[in-house]
C-alpha cells in the first residue's frame, strides 16, 4: 500500500524482541497490573513479562468516537521465512475493548456511510484498507469474527442499507449466510456483492480497480437471490423434490424480514424466481407464520424493566420532545441490552423517517411479540400525569463513568 494509505491507517510495527513496548511501559512508571489489563503485556508462570505482539504487522482498533482501544496484529515472515502463528491475532477483551461491539474503521466510515446511506461491510483490516483507498470510505471489517447484534445497532444508526462483501471461498460465504439472518431481524436491507476470480475486495481493488469494483457494488445482488442460487446448486430444480427442499431452505430467511408488507413481496418473488407456484409459496409462508406465532404465545412473558418504561412512555407521550432525546439514545449502547430494542429501533426508524410518533404508528412496525412488550409498557399506571416525571432519567445513560450498564 502507499505510505499515504500506511499513515491514514495508523498502521505499525511491533518488535521481534518482544521488550521495546514493555521497557518503554516500564520508563513511563505504568503499573504491571494496568500492563496486563491493557492487553498488551502477559505474565508468565515464573512472574517474568512478555509482549503479546511481537513481529507483526499492527492495525490499531478505534472505537466509534475515534479512540484506540485495542489492536489487531498480522503475522510476519520470521529469518526463516515462515510467518508465526495465528496469522492474525488481537487483543483480548479489556475493560475498554468489547469485541462485539466493535467494527474496524466505522470511527472514519461512518460520514461517508450517512452520506451514501449505505455501508460495505468486510471481513479483514486490509480488505477495510483496500476499499478505502480505492475510493469507497464507507466501509467496515468484523475482524474475521461472526458478526453481532450489538454490531449490527450500531451500523444502524447511521444506515440501513448493507452490502455485504465477504472473501469468496467457502467459509467467506458460509459466514455470509450467517450474518444476513442477523441482518434481516435487525431490519436492515441486505444484498451481496460476488467478486470473480476468487479475488478478495483487497485484491479485487488492485487488480482490476475501482470502476470494476463500482460495477460490482451497483449490480449487488437481493440477499434472498444470494440464497436462492445457493440453494439451486446443492439441489436438483427440475424435481418436486428439489424445488421444496430450497423453498424451505429460503422460508427461514425470509420469515426474519421485519417488515409484514415486505416480507409478503419477497415471498412473491421467491415463487417467480423459482418458477414455484405462487399459491405454493404463500401456503408454506402462512404455515411457518402460524407456528412461529404458537411459539410466541407458547414463550414465557417478558419482564420489561422499569427504565424501559419510563423511556417509552415519555417518547410516545411527548413526541414533540423527540428531536432532543432520540439522536442520543441512538448512540448509547445501554438500549441494544433493553428487551424491547426491536421498539425503540421502530421509533428511530419513525423518526429518521419524519413519520408522526404515535403508539399507533410505533404498534404497525413491529411483530406480534414485541407489540406484544410496547402494550405492556404503556400500562394505564404509567400514563398521565406520571409520564412527565420519567422524562428526564434518560440522561443518565449517558453519565460520564458510569458503570452501571443502563442503570441510572
Amino acid at each position: 500500500m502507499t505510505p499515504e494509505t500506511a499513515e491514514q491507517f495508523a498502521l505499525g510495527y511491533s518488535d521481534r524482541s518482544g521488550r521495546a513496548l514493555l521497557r518503554l511501559f516500564e520508563q513511563r512508571s505504568f503499573p504491571a497490573a494496568q500492563m496486563d489489563q491493557a492487553g498488551l503485556v502477559g505474565t508468565r508462570q515464573d512472574g517474568s513479562r512478555y509482549e503479546r505482539f511481537r513481529n507483526r504487522l499492527m492495525f490499531p482498533i478505534h472505537n466509534e468516537s475515534g479512540k484506540i482501544i485495542g489492536f489487531g496484529g498480522r503475522a510476519l515472515a520470521s529469518p526463516e521465512g515462515t510467518p508465526d502463528e495465528p496469522k492474525y491475532l488481537n487483543s483480548p477483551e479489556t475493560p475498554i475493548y468489547k469485541k462485539s461491539y466493535v467494527l474496524y474503521n466505522l470511527h472514519r466510515a461512518k460520514e461517508a456511510i450517512r452520506k451514501d446511506d449505505r455501508v460495505i461491510l468486510v471481513e479483514g483490516y486490509m480488505d477495510a484498507i483496500g476499499v478505502t483507498a480505492a475510493g469507497f470510505p464507507g466501509v467496515v471489517a468484523s475482524c474475521g469474527t461472526s458478526l453481532t447484534t450489538q454490531q449490527v445497532q450500531a451500523l444502524k444508526r447511521h444506515t440501513q442499507k448493507i452490502v455485504v462483501n465477504f472473501d469468496p471461498d467457502a467459509p467467506g460465504a458460509n459466514a455470509a449466510e450467517r450474518s444476513i439472518n442477523l441482518l434481516l431481524e435487525e431490519g436492515m436491507q441486505v444484498r451481496i456483492v460476488e467478486l470473480d476470480g476468487g479475488l478478495d475486495p483487497d485484491e479485487y481493488c488492485k487488480q482490476r480497480g475501482a470502476a470494476a469494483y463500482q460495477e460490482r457494488l451497483e449490480g449487488a445482488k437481493g440477499y434472498f437471490y444470494w440464497l436462492a442460487d445457493r440453494a439451486r446448486a446443492r439441489h436438483d430444480m427440475r424435481t418436486t423434490e428439489g424445488k421444496v427442499a430450497v423453498l424451505q431452505f429460503l422460508m427461514p430467511a425470509v420469515e426474519r424480514i421485519s417488515d409484514r408488507l415486505e416480507r409478503m413481496t419477497i415471498a412473491n418473488d421467491v415463487a417467480g424466481y423459482l418458477g414455484v407456484e405462487r399459491g405454493t409459496v404463500l401456503d408454506s409462508f402462512r404455515k411457518a407464520v402460524a407456528e412461529r406465532r404458537e411459539k410466541t404465545l407458547e414463550s414465557p412473558k417478558v419482564a420489561l424493566r422499569h427504565d424501559e418504561r419510563m423511556l417509552l412512555n415519555a417518547l410516545l407521550a411527548q413526541p414533540e420532545m423527540r428531536g432532543e432525546v432520540i439522536g442520543e439514545l441512538k448512540s448509547m449502547e445501554a438500549i441494544g441490552a433493553f428487551s424491547s430494542r426491536r421498539i425503540f429501533q421502530a421509533i428511530f426508524a419513525l423518526d429518521e423517517a419524519g413519520g408522526r410518533l404515535s403508539f399507533e404508528e410505533v404498534h404497525a412496525r413491529l411483530e406480534e411479540s414485541d407489540q406484544s412488550l410496547l402494550a405492556q409498557a404503556v400500562s394505564t399506571r404509567m400514563r398521565g400525569h406520571r409520564t412527565k416525571k420519567c422524562w428526564r432519567p434518560w440522561r443518565a445513560y449517558a453519565a460520564p463513568g458510569s458503570n452501571s450498564g443502563g442503570r441510572s
